[in-house]
């Protein structure tokens, strides 16, 4: 049986021959396509850019991670993605007063971030903790 048939299960593309790590990774790509597909700000949301607003912060490496905003009047979401293959991440995410006005938010509220690519309680701060080659997209909610 030639490699790449061993995983398809006779034809099934369900998985099932799949190793632990395979499997974990075709988990992460469902959850990413069904996102790209459900989610307003993904799907055609603007962008506003948050490299420069984090690039003097403490854990921010510019080379390695990547911030930016995505945004309808309808959600507003945060993407953050680390790129190194070996090193974790621990940064504070800093959104400036300008983005979350051009979102159409108020500095004056407190928000919730739910990760929509990794379902668990809401956090109230942006301490983040990226490992390598990672990925979360935040929707920000008010309190």
């Amino acid at each position: 049986m030639p490699e790449h048939q061993k995983w398809l299960n006779q034809g099934k593309f369900d998985g099932a021959r799949l190793g632990p790590e395979q499997k974990k990774l075709r988990d992460f790509y469902a959850r990413l396509l069904n996102l790209t597909s459900s989610s307003d700000a993904i799907r055609k949301g603007r962008f506003y850019e948050l490299q420069d607003a984090n690039n003097l912060g403490k854990e921010y490496n510019q080379r390695h991670l990547y911030t930016y905003l995505r945004y309808t009047d309808k959600q507003q979401a945060l993407v953050v993605v680390n790129f190194s293959a070996d090193k974790t991440y621990r940064p504070t995410i800093t959104i400036p007063a300008a983005a979350m006005t051009a979102m159409g938010l108020t500095t004056k509220k407190f928000y919730t971030y739910t990760d929509l690519l990794a379902p668990g309680e809401p956090r109230n701060a942006l301490n983040l903790t990226l490992a390598p080659l990672s990925a979360h997209v935040f929707e920000l909610k008010s309190r």
